[in-house]
């Protein structure tokens, strides 16, 4: 396969478009609600590799696609800078909020659609000691990639999660009738299409693997807070509640998840 076709391997639901600015400034309240809410420890574990690579400490860090914040608030807490880019002015107006309720004082935000920056006419060509994107839509398009590798004087990386498998999903998933399509959360051929496209640019990427097995019991209005950022609308377009639903699968007001959680990280010197 050559370039082109690794290329036309990337595209995926949602990857941008004329609507994505509208989308994504709609989902912000329910994405930092999430952040705010979040037990998962891989924030922690990704900031604690990068520490231990010596990518971290004193360094000036981009996070492509940062949202309300959720890996640059850890970030910054070591870095000597963090900018944080997004399309949406929302997400970008938590992530400076939460910042400022933080004590934060090193992280800057800029509303950009990343794949379509012009980085020399934005002034950020080779900038940054790291740059770093996870979960990032912009990556779903070849400028995408080629703008994380040009905006670093030093490394990138690409955290992606490849496995994600959660028990009470499941079982809202069959209760609402949802077919399992294209899943974020369980998405292993875009690491190796940046793998094979960062590979024929001569890069020389390498490849970790965070995994976290966990089994939680929650109370109901937890349950009901978690899962509502994925299938609350949904629910509400079905004409059901999603707190019943969740009742239906609780024992005694609780509900237990057991999940299995692989992240990627990609990550090579530019």
């Amino acid at each position: 396969m050559d370039r082109q076709d690794y290329e036309a391997q990337l595209a995926r639901p949602g990857a941008g478009g004329g609507q994505a600015e509208t989308f994504w400034d709609g989902k912000a309240a329910a994405f930092n609600a999430a952040q705010q809410a979040e037990t998962s420890p891989f924030v922690g574990r990704v900031t604690e590799f990068l520490h231990q690579q010596g990518l971290l400490s004193g360094a000036s860090v981009l996070d492509v696609g940062g949202g309300s914040g959720r890996y640059a608030l850890a970030f910054a807490k070591q870095a000597a800078t963090v900018t944080v880019t997004d399309i949406s002015a929302q997400m970008l107006a938590f992530a400076s909020t939460n910042a400022e309720q933080a004590g934060l004082q090193n992280l800057t935000c800029r509303k950009l659609d990343w794949a379509q920056a012009d980085l020399a006419a934005e002034g950020l060509l080779g900038q940054f000691d790291l740059t770093f994107a996870a979960m990032c839509p912009a990556l779903y398009q070849p400028a995408g990639l080629r703008n994380l590798c040009a905006a670093s004087r030093g490394h990138s990386m690409v955290a992606q999660f490849i496995a994600d498998t959660d028990t009470v999903s499941d079982a809202l998933q069959a209760q609402l009738g949802l077919q399992r399509g294209w899943d974020p959360h369980n998405d292993r051929a875009i690491v190796q299409t940046l793998f094979n496209l960062l590979w024929l640019d001569g890069k020389e990427p390498q490849l970790t693997y965070l995994r976290e097995q966990t089994s939680e019991v929650l109370a109901l209005p937890q349950a009901v807070q978690r899962y509502s950022h994925w299938y609350g609308e949904t629910a509400r377009q079905q004409g059901r509640d999603l707190q019943q639903l969740l009742q239906a699968i609780a024992t005694n007001d609780t509900v237990q998840a057991d999940t299995r959680t692989t992240l990627a990280l990609l990550w090579w010197r530019n």
